[in-house]
């Protein structure tokens, strides 16, 4: 009897222990349940996989100035969900009319091309529809050959017109688990705040005497080309995230 009496505040104690021990292994593991999940990481979809992202690169071709279609190449840094930042360059051509002949002249290589460098920050509202703000350095490019009929002569103008754009685009982009992208800028339109023109004529034989007449409307055309606003039509792209 004289063992067994301390016996038993030792057995009170061990089981307030062991029940000690488990109600705090529970709230341990209560609390792990009721913790947040990892930054961002609960978002789903196109806006989720921005989030565990940072950085896109895209290749795409669509309308990206004016009538002028072509490649367009872009990448970014990934500033969160809703934000990214970066730039590219896009470029194309047009011909500004089939060959044409009168019964003197023959005209050829009507061609304009238009090349693009620029900066953009895109602003994610929601899932996919997105807003950009770009900044562009334009250069616009026509030529146009003119020669006698008779080989008698030969006359090739070029003007190259330069310009620094600002606009704003309108568009969607799809995001997808593993990284892949598909998106389209729809619209844009994009305003000259500084621009400038030259142009240079290379002749040959008795169409000189037309020389001077003809580079000064050229002058004329680049410095209105110049100071045009472009619009740009569904730009479609796809890219990766990572």
């Amino acid at each position: 009897m004289k063992h067994t009496k301390p016996c038993i505040p030792i057995a009170l104690l061990a089981f307030f222990l062991a029940s000690g021990t488990a109600a705090a292994k529970s709230k341990t593991v209560k609390a792990k349940k009721e913790e947040p999940p990892a930054s961002s990481s609960w978002m789903g979809g196109s806006e989720g996989k921005r989030a565990r992202s940072r950085a896109w690169v895209a290749a795409g071709y669509g309308n990206v100035m004016g009538g002028i279609n072509g490649p367009d190449v872009e990448g970014a840094a990934v500033l969160g969900p809703s934000m990214q930042a970066g730039g590219g360059f896009a470029t194309g051509s047009m011909d500004l009319g089939t060959a044409s002949d009168t019964s003197t002249i023959k005209i050829s290589n009507e061609k304009l091309q238009g090349t693009l460098v620029f900066g953009r920050f895109r602003y994610f509202v929601g899932n996919t529809f997105n807003l950009s703000g770009v900044v562009s350095y334009r250069i616009i490019t026509a030529t146009a050959d003119f020669a006698a009929t008779d080989g008698s002569g030969e006359l090739d103008l070029e003007m190259k017109s330069t310009s620094i754009t600002v606009g704003l685009t309108i568009g969607n982009h799809w995001a997808f688990d593993n990284g892949l992208t598909l998106g389209a800028d729809w619209i844009g339109y994009h305003v000259p705040v500084t621009s400038g023109a030259t142009s240079s004529t290379t002749t040959k034989g008795i169409l000189a005497n037309g020389e001077t007449g003809l580079a000064d409307e050229v002058q004329s055309a680049g410095e209105t080309i110049g100071k045009t606003a472009h619009s740009q039509l569904l730009v479609a792209t796809i890219g990766f995230l990572f």
